[in-house]
C-alpha cells in the first residue's frame, strides 16, 4: 500500500453565505474563500434524486450520471480555485512524484451547514477523486479525547447486528449475516477476522452481548433516518410491537464501554446526516463525539445490493490491514464496479485519527518464529516513506506458455482481486500440463480470493498426478509476507524465481 500525503481543508463561516477556507499540506499552505454554488433548496432537491430508487436496480440512465457529474465539477470549481486549486495540484503532483496517496480531508466542525454537501461527488475531470484510493475524500470532526489506535492480536473480531422491526421494510437475517460472513471468506478461515451476532436487535441485547466479550467492530444492518424536527439522526431496532428508535447518544453510551471498540458501519440509510447548527447532531457523528475513532455511514438512501456489494469490498480490505479511507475507496471501488453509477458516492467516512490506523496488530506468540521473521523483512524490504515495493505496476495481465512438453507457465501482472482472479483461475483450471508454473514477480497486489485459486489449482493438480509450482521474488516482500501470514507458503512449492521453479525437479 502506498504512504499518504494530507491536504486539509478547514472551513469557517465568513460572512454571509461564504467560508474561509485554510488548506495546509507538505506542498505548502494557502487561503482560500468557498461560496456554496448550490441553493440549500437546489441542494436538497439533487439529494433527493438520488435518493429516490426502486430497491435493488442497479442500473442508473446517463442523465442521472451526467447530473452527478455537473454538480461535482461545478462543486470542485467553487473548492478548488486561487491558492486552493494551486495547493490542490501541487500536492497531487508531490505525491505522485513520491508513489504516495494523497488524502483529502474536510474539517466541517466550524461549518457544519456544509455537512450536508455530499462532497464525495467532487469531480476532477475526468475522475472522481473519491473513487481512488490515492485520493481519499474524509471527513474529520475534531473530538478533544480521541482513542489511539487499538492494540490487538489476530482475529480481527466484529460484532454484527441486524434490525428487522415489523413496521419497517423487512429484512433476511439470515441472508445479511450471510452475506457479511461471505464477505470475508477466506480471512475468516484463516483466522484473521471473527464475526459474533447480536441475535436481539435491541439496546438491552446490544448492552449483553459487549458484556460477554470484546470487539473491534461494530456492524449495523437495517433502517435509519433523520428526524427533521428533533435535528438529530436514529437507527431503528426491534421492539415487539414495532420499532425503537436510537439516537447516536443511546448507542455511543453503550459503545463506548469496549474500550478495544475503533469502527462502526452502520449499513443504513442516512446514517450520515447532520445537523445545519450542531456538527455533532446525527448518529455517525454522534458516534465519533463520543469517541468512536471512524464511522462509515450512508448520507441519504441507499439500495441494500449497493449496501452489500460496498461491505463486501470494504471489509475484505480491511482485513488485508489497509488503512480504513484505503477500505472505504475500494468498497465505492466494488459498488462503481458493478454497474451502480452513482451509490458509490452514499458512503461517507467520518475519522479521527490522522494516517487511518485504527489497529496496531501484535501477532500471537503460537506463530511467532514465522511471522515476526517475516514482518521484519517485509519491514526491511518497504521504503521509509511507507511507499509500495518497487516491482512492476500497471494493470492485470496474463499470458500462458508451453514451456515443453508436460510444463506450462502462467506469468501474472498487476493487481489480482475479485475481479481479475477469476481470470487467473480460469487459465489454472484450463491447464492439462503434469507441472503447472504461475509466476507472480510482477504482481503488485493479492487479495485472499486469489489464494482460493491456488489452493483449487493445488487439489486439482495433486488429483492428476501432478504440480502446481508458485514463483515469489524475495524481493517482494509483502507477497511473501501474504502467504507465510496465511499459512499458504506451507502448503504450495514456492521457488524465488521463474528459473528455479523450471529447473525443480530435472
Amino acid at each position: 500500500m502506498p504512504g499518504y500525503d494530507e491536504l486539509h481543508l478547514r472551513f469557517q463561516r465568513s460572512g454571509e453565505g461564504a467560508y474561509a477556507v485554510a488548506a495546509e499540506s507538505p506542498a505548502g499552505d494557502g487561503q482560500g474563500l468557498f461560496e456554496p454554488p448550490f441553493s440549500d433548496e437546489a441542494l436538497e432537491n439533487f439529494v433527493l434524486k438520488l435518493s429516490l430508487r426502486k430497491a435493488g436496480v442497479l442500473g442508473f440512465d446517463t442523465v442521472q450520471v451526467d447530473r452527478v457529474k455537473r454538480f461535482g465539477a461545478v462543486l470542485f470549481a467553487a473548492l478548488f480555485r486561487g491558492e486552493i486549486g494551486d495547493l490542490y495540484r501541487a500536492s497531487r503532483a508531490r505525491a505522485d512524484r513520491a508513489g504516495r496517496a494523497l488524502r483529502i480531508i474536510l474539517h466541517l466542525a466550524e461549518a457544519p451547514a456544509l455537512a450536508g454537501v455530499p462532497w464525495e461527488y467532487l469531480f476532477d475531470d475526468p475522475d472522481f477523486p473519491a473513487l481512488s484510493r490515492w485520493t481519499p475524500v474524509i471527513r474529520k470532526l475534531e473530538v478533544p479525547n480521541f482513542r489511539r489506535p487499538a492494540r490487538i492480536k489476530p482475529p480481527l473480531r466484529v460484532l454484527g447486528m441486524v434490525s428487522s422491526p415489523p413496521d419497517h421494510e423487512p429484512l433476511s437475517r439470515h441472508d445479511e449475516q450471510a452475506g457479511l460472513e461471505g464477505a470475508l471468506g477466506e480471512v475468516r478461515d484463516m483466522g484473521l477476522v471473527e464475526i459474533e451476532w447480536c441475535e436481539s436487535a435491541t439496546l438491552a441485547g446490544l448492552h449483553d452481548r459487549l458484556e460477554e466479550g470484546h470487539f473491534h467492530v461494530f456492524h449495523y444492518v437495517g433502517h435509519g433516518s433523520y428526524d427533521l424536527a428533533a435535528d438529530d439522526g436514529v437507527l431503528f431496532l426491534e421492539r415487539p410491537d414495532g420499532s425503537q428508535p436510537v439516537s447516536a447518544m443511546q448507542l455511543g453510551t453503550m459503545l463506548r464501554e469496549d474500550r478495544d471498540l475503533r469502527l462502526a458501519v452502520l449499513s443504513a440509510c442516512q446514517g450520515a446526516r447532520m445537523s445545519r447548527d450542531d456538527p455533532f447532531a446525527g448518529v455517525a457523528a454522534g458516534l465519533v463525539r463520543r469517541s468512536m475513532p471512524a464511522v462509515v455511514a450512508m448520507q441519504f438512501d441507499i439500495t441494500m445490493t449497493a449496501a452489500r456489494v460496498f461491505t463486501h469490498h470494504f471489509y475484505k480490505s480491511l482485513a488485508r490491514g489497509h488503512p480504513v479511507d484505503t477500505a472505504v475507496a475500494k468498497g465505492r471501488q466494488g459498488v462503481y464496479a458493478s454497474g451502480n453509477e452513482l451509490e458509490w458516492g452514499t458512503p461517507v467516512l467520518f475519522l479521527q485519527v490522522r494516517d487511518g490506523r485504527l489497529f496496531d496488530i501484535r501477532w500471537r506468540e503460537g506463530r511467532d518464529a514465522r511471522l515476526r521473521d517475516a514482518l521484519e523483512r517485509a519491514s526491511d524490504a518497504l521504503p521509509e516513506d511507507g511507499g509500495r515495493v518497487p516491482v512492476a505496476a500497471g494493470r492485470f495481465a496474463l499470458s500462458v506458455e508451453a514451456i515443453s512438453e508436460g510444463v506450462e507457465l502462467i506469468a501474472v501482472r498487476g493487481e489480482v482481486d475479485l475481479y481479475t482472479a477469476m481470470e487467473l483461475r480460469a487459465a489454472a483450471m484450463a491447464s492439462s500440463a503434469p507441472c503447472l508454473v504461475i509466476d507472480l514477480s510482477e504482481v503488485t497486489f493479492l487479495d485472499s480470493t486469489a489464494l482460493g485459486v491456488f489452493t483449487s489449482a493445488e487439489k486439482r493438480q495433486r488429483g492428476r498426478g501432478g504440480e502446481l509450482r508458485l514463483v515469489v521474488p524475495e524481493e517482494n516482500a509483502s507477497l511473501r509476507l501474504t502467504f507465510e501470514i496465511t499459512g499458504h507458503d506451507e502448503v504450495h512449492a514456492i521457488y524465488p524465481s521463474r528459473s528455479a521453479a523450471l529447473e525443480a525437479g530435472r
